[in-house]
């Protein structure tokens, strides 16, 4: 599926080329994830995870999967990658980018954009 929004285009390529974001959407591809989780096992600050996490989500690369309700009342959500492949061709003056959705999360990705779309067009 190629990206034919610029800002969308470049938002990826940012995020690939962070390490701290990039590690995260590595480790949501194969099974969702809480904030928590990935900055144990990646190593990553928990303050600077939740703000990656909170821009890879704003960004349509991560997908709240659910919400997870402990016995003491907290309330977190466990993430997943949207895509699970990308690939970027550079010419003079262009950028194209080609990902190869997450399956696992598609539904969550659909039903994220129609509600966008729903919220959008209720204003």
């Amino acid at each position: 599926m190629e990206i034919t929004n610029p800002v969308t285009a470049q938002a990826l390529v940012q995020a690939l080329a962070d390490e701290y974001s990039r590690k995260i959407m590595l480790s949501t591809i194969p099974s969702p994830k809480s904030v928590e989780d990935l900055s144990t096992e990646d190593g990553i600050p928990l303050s600077t995870c939740y703000r990656k996490v909170t821009e890879l989500t704003e960004d349509h690369i991560l997908v709240v999967e659910r919400m997870i309700m402990t016995p003491a009342g907290k309330k977190y959500a466990i993430y997943r990658a949207t895509i699970e492949g990308v690939h970027v061709d550079m010419g003079p003056g262009s950028l194209n980018v080609t990902v190869k959705p997450n399956p696992e999360a598609a539904a969550k990705l659909q039903s994220a954009w129609l509600a966008s779309r729903l919220e959008a067009n209720s204003h």
